[in-house]
């Protein structure tokens, strides 16, 4: 078992190096397209990814909430998409599964069972929020309020999909005295041509850096599923281009109803 001075050295070694992190904790490494996540989040405090399907985006957030959480001393990690059910079922799924494989974080990181919700445990074994990691729905303003901590870091899974108030209000803690870090990483299919994840690519690309997964490149995603959406959809619809290419989808005078509209219902 290691010493706690052979603890804190080993925490530092990952605190620029959320690939040393993966390897440590879960025996993983990300593949060449993952990397880029991986080393934007490290230098850049605001990191938005457009991607189609599969190429592992959820996967490579889900460790570098849990990286930054477990290398911040009294850090805080918000997550956060559209609707509940995605908060428990994609984020927070790959959250508990990837510390629940970890014997080290187990033992300094509580989980609650069935939560999405997950405490330092302090030397007395007790847990707080004030070091913490939670989901939260984006149904009302205020969830994404009032979070204080000297290390912050806000990830919204299904950007698309999210208001622009709710951006607004993350962009609002990031202004306040005495935080250290203010993290932002906002992934999602780039499924509508309009909106805040669509501005940050175009009129706020300035102000982050974007990051664009094309599933063709990807190691993870099988060419035969990428010829079964091109014949069944088409290089030019709508689908393939949000699910496969990761582009906001090419909107005309022609469309009566958006992609964007009927994947809301698909998970509401």
């Amino acid at each position: 078992m290691e010493t706690k001075e052979q603890l804190t050295q080993i925490v530092r070694s990952w605190q620029n190096n959320p690939i040393k992190f993966c390897k440590d904790c879960f025996n993983e490494e990300p593949d060449v397209m993952q990397r880029q996540m991986f080393d934007a989040i490290v230098s850049n405090n605001r990191v938005a990814v457009r991607s189609g399907n599969g190429p592992g985006k959820t996967w490579t957030a889900a460790r570098l909430s849990v990286w930054f959480f477990v290398t911040r001393p009294l850090s805080i990690v918000v997550t956060t998409a559209p609707t509940w059910q995605q908060v428990q079922k994609l984020l927070w799924k790959e959250i508990r599964a990837c510390i629940s494989q970890s014997k080290l974080l187990q033992s300094c990181i509580y989980l609650p069972p069935r939560d999405a919700a997950a405490f330092m445990i302090k030397p007395d074994g007790t847990y707080s929020d004030d070091w913490m990691m939670l989901g939260r729905s984006t149904d009302r303003k205020e969830n994404m309020q009032g979070f204080h901590a000297p290390y912050l870091m806000f990830v919204v899974d299904e950007g698309s999909g999210v208001d622009d108030d709710i951006y607004e209000a993350i962009e609002g803690t990031q202004t306040q005295k005495g935080v250290n870090v203010a993290k932002t990483l906002v992934i999602g299919n780039p499924t509508r041509a309009e909106g805040y994840f669509y501005d940050v690519f175009h009129s706020k690309s300035s102000k982050w850096t974007n990051i664009h997964l094309d599933c063709r490149l990807s190691p993870r995603v099988s060419e035969q599923w990428i010829e079964d959406r091109k014949d069944e959809y088409g290089e030019d619809s709508a689908f393939f281009q949000v699910h496969v290419l990761g582009n906001f989808p090419p909107y005309g005078d022609d469309v009566l109803i958006p992609l964007f509209w009927i994947e809301q219902c698909m998970v509401s």
